[in-house]
């Protein structure tokens, strides 16, 4: 039997239970790593439960292995391992549960069960605490991590992001700084030393998949001037062996923002390879602590790939002796990422075939502080978030008249509104045009408000902007 809430799902099955969290939220807890989970129901000691209303989500919390139940709060619950966490619409369901499971509980402790001998799969370790884990080791270990960790002492990009040089002494970052070279390339004498798994040339593996919004921004990234010869081998690709007075600009270029977490400077850090093949330098730092986490809970096998601009061009500069050289070249990049909330959709995308659709003009819909049991779930503060909602043609029965054929948008297959009756015209052609090749039609969506009050904002491309070739491209499953 299952019990599904909206962050994973409790299996029973005769006498053990699977536990096992999916979607984006729990992804972002850092749930999601070793998973399912197989607990003898003989392993539970106590059950803490916290009910569901029509304003707030509710959640069971599971105490294994002799230990209490952890007494949790809205934002605590979302990343407990031991919790999955559930809606309105579930609450019956849930409450059966818990009820069944105190009574589990009870006769384990009276039949003096041994918790310390019953196995279980424990938790996985959160992204936090991997983390810490290794400042940890560090700090333990100062010797046996000087050389991975603690590079050589030296002058290097600083990772905030403004253009100068900062001084490490070889432990820490220092308050000492100098201008970056505007002509100068560094030698191979001076070149930072191992930056972790992805600068020792690991490139980036797997499937690579474009953020889920279309909003993008320009973003400089730092260090272009350590990654002279990837510059070289990107020209040379290209057919620029011999670079023009003004530079090369490489055409529709595409990078990979792939998190480095091994990095000697930074845990945060993410790294930039033009191509998928060539390392080319780092977000800046602060920008870099916002989108690590959320790259790292990009499903595994995929990598994040966006537009970039990569600019070439020669120098003519020697770092050590100051005179000319030849073959000199530098590198300019920049990458059009979203925001860090818009790398994946809050939400999971549906289990059927399905068909995302083309990006388009913002479109409001109405209706949807009927549906406020739903979207409490996504409106969680003032931060908007991004989602994926389906779109339905169906008929929308009026007081007075006929039904009028409107555009439904749900969320996790429960209704959040309608579109307008003009816009329904513009765009349940193409709904339906999808939903007869047999596939569930996708749109990216904004989800903003609060637990009082929400909005829903559909980005969607009208019928008549679809170019002929996206449609030819819909299969059938």
């Amino acid at each position: 039997m299952d019990f599904k809430g909206y962050n994973g799902t409790i299996s029973i099955d005769g006498d053990r239970m699977t536990l096992t969290h999916s979607g984006l939220v729990a992804k972002a807890g850092g749930l999601v790593r070793d998973q399912p989970r197989s607990i003898p129901l003989q392993a539970v000691s106590d059950v803490a439960f916290k009910d569901a209303s029509r304003m707030a989500n509710g959640w069971i919390t599971l105490g294994l292995g002799g230990a209490n139940a952890l007494s949790l709060t809205s934002s605590t619950a979302a990343s407990n391992p031991d919790t999955v966490m559930f809606r309105h619409k579930d609450a019956e369901r849930f409450r059966d549960l818990h009820r069944w499971l105190v009574g589990v509980a009870q006769k384990n402790l009276e039949l003096g069960i041994d918790f310390a001998g019953v196995a279980f799969d424990a938790a996985g370790v959160t992204r936090s605490e991997r983390i810490q884990a290794k400042l940890d080791s560090r700090t333990a270990n100062p010797d046996e991590n000087s050389a991975a960790m603690n590079p050589a002492a030296g002058w290097y990009p600083d990772t905030t992001g403004d253009g100068r040089l900062r001084y490490w002494d070889g432990a820490a970052w220092t308050d000492q700084f100098a201008p970056m070279p505007d002509r100068q390339t560094p030698t191979a004498a001076s070149m930072p030393p191992v930056r972790g798994k992805v600068a020792r040339d690991e490139r980036p593996f797997g499937r690579a998949v474009p953020p889920w919004t279309e909003k993008l921004v320009y973003q400089d990234i730092v260090g272009e001037s350590f990654h002279e010869d990837a510059f070289k081998a990107i020209a040379a690709e290209y057919g620029q062996r011999t670079l023009p007075d003004w530079g090369y600009e490489i055409p529709e270029a595409v990078a990979a923002i792939v998190p480095d977490p091994d990095n000697a400077f930074d845990p945060n850090a993410v790294a930039i390879w033009v191509e998928g093949r060539h390392l080319v330098g780092y977000l800046p730092r602060n920008v870099a602590s916002l989108y690590a986490p959320k790259l790292e809970a990009l499903e595994r096998g995929t990598y994040l790939h966006v537009p970039a601009r990569v600019w070439i061009g020669r120098d003519d500069w020697d770092q050590d002796t100051g005179a000319r050289k030849k073959g000199g070249v530098r590198g300019s990049v920049s990458v059009r990422l979203p925001e860090p909330d818009g790398i994946y959709p809050f939400n999971d995308l549906p289990d059927e075939p399905h068909t995302v659709l083309p990006w388009g003009r913002a479109v409001q819909i109405a209706g949807e502080e009927e549906h406020m049991d739903v979207l409490r779930t996504f409106a969680l503060g003032s931060d908007p978030r991004h989602v994926a909602a389906t779109l339905h043609v169906v008929d929308e029965a009026r007081k007075n008249g006929d039904p009028v054929r409107l555009v439904e948008v749900r969320l996790d297959g429960e209704r959040v509104g309608l579109m307008s009756k003009v816009t329904s015209e513009q765009i349940r052609d193409l709904v339906s045009f999808v939903a007869d090749k047999g596939r569930v039609p996708v749109a990216r969506a904004i989800v903003k408000g609060s637990d009082l009050r929400a909005d829903v904002t559909v980005h969607v491309a009208r019928t008549s902007d679809v170019p002929h070739k996206w449609l030819e491209a819909v299969d059938t499953p």
